[in-house]
């Protein structure tokens, strides 16, 4: 059995839900010349995010990644439930942007609404641009529409980025033939105030 698992094992005996003890046997563990293992780092993670200690975490993810070793789900994971569980969905989106996975992110929006969790606009605006760089604008839409529902309002530093979201995504629709929703959504942006580009405008009237 490797040493780095056998010290694993005994976590649970040390009080591993003392997040101190098991940070201690992780400390003794490298002092014995045992390199951490993914196994290792990803369940002291997961007991860091269980403790609220979320940044610790984090740092700690960037030190197995330094040292060369490659998250696994689980660690992503852990992390992710963390970030969520304590309002920083956003940073979330971030963590899962690293590892490129779209349909990800929209699980863990699901999940969080599921548990009755506010996601917030930073959230939905980073599923929104990953719809857009696909090409899916409908979906984009849809999650737009979303929003505006739950009543997720970006605030003053984020609303640059919703208006240029809302053009991208009515543009988009019209190079895909759906003009239909286009207007819709331009008829929202009206509504709501938000402006829109020249660009967006030169679309919609072509389309016709």
């Amino acid at each position: 059995m490797d040493s780095d698992l056998h010290i694993f094992l005994e976590m649970p005996n040390r009080g591993f839900g003392k997040i101190t003890e098991a940070k201690e046997l992780f400390e003794e563990m490298k002092m014995r010349d045992c390199s951490p293992s993914v196994v290792t780092y990803s369940s002291l993670i997961h007991g860091l995010c269980q403790s609220k200690n979320i940044n610790e975490a984090i740092g700690l993810l960037e030190e197995m990644k330094s040292n060369g070793i490659e998250p696994n789900v689980f660690t992503y994971s852990s992390l992710m439930d963390g970030l969520c569980k304590y309002g920083r969905s956003s940073e979330a989106m971030e963590l899962l942007e690293t590892m490129g996975k779209l349909q990800e992110a929209v699980e863990i929006l699901d999940r969080m609404k599921l548990k009755g969790q506010q996601p917030d606009a930073g959230l939905y605006e980073k599923i929104i641009s990953g719809f857009c760089d696909i090409n899916k604008f409908q979906e984009a839409a849809n999650f737009l529409d979303e929003m505006v529902l739950g009543r997720t309002l970006p605030n003053r530093l984020t609303w640059s980025l919703h208006v240029r979201i809302y053009n991208m995504v009515v543009q988009g629709l019209c190079t895909k033939s759906d003009l239909s929703r286009a207007f819709q959504l331009y008829l929202t942006m009206r509504t709501r105030g938000i402006s829109v580009e020249t660009g967006t405008f030169e679309t919609l009237m072509k389309s016709l």
